[in-house]
């Protein structure tokens, strides 16, 4: 039975000493920073889609928020029910200084308060009563101007 494990899967003690060890999970966590000058620890690991940190739990091997695992490291375990704002409002920033814990909708109410509300397309175009249109679910502004353009190019100018 010996035998036939080690023809199958090789010499155990060859295998010990070719597996790489991993750093501790923190030291993981802590290549993957970038300390600037503002204030703001940045990132520079995978993120998710919506721009906030990937990291990967060493135990659980569950992809995580890397500031909400990198809080609970250097400062403390955080209630699941709660969410951390950044106060920075940059997503990539894991500095625990630039978090706190609160409610889902204190978070959602302090982003409305500081999203900005843009007052021109990505063109230029200011958006105006004439020059806006609502479409979608949830509605979404367009610039008919924009609109316009495109739908010239497109049908060669008979829209």
């Amino acid at each position: 039975m010996h035998y036939s494990r080690w023809r199958k899967n090789g010499s155990p003690h060859i295998a010990q000493t070719l597996t790489p060890k991993l750093p501790p999970a923190l030291d993981r966590w802590w290549q993957r920073v970038d300390k600037q000058d503002g204030g703001c620890w940045e990132w520079t690991g995978v993120r998710f889609s919506n721009g906030y940190g990937r990291f990967r739990e060493p135990i659980t091997r569950r992809q995580q928020l890397a500031h909400r695992w990198g809080y609970q490291q250097l400062v403390g375990p955080v209630d699941p029910d709660l969410d951390l704002d950044h106060l920075c409002r940059n997503k990539g920033c894991v500095n625990p200084d630039h978090l706190e814990p609160v409610t889902h909708a204190e978070n959602v109410r302090r982003w409305q308060v500081t999203r900005v509300v843009p007052t021109h397309c990505h063109k230029g175009h200011e958006y105006t009563a004439e020059n806006s249109v609502y479409f979608g679910s949830p509605p979404r502004r367009r610039c008919v101007k924009c609109r316009e353009i495109v739908a010239a190019r497109r049908y060669g100018g008979n829209a």
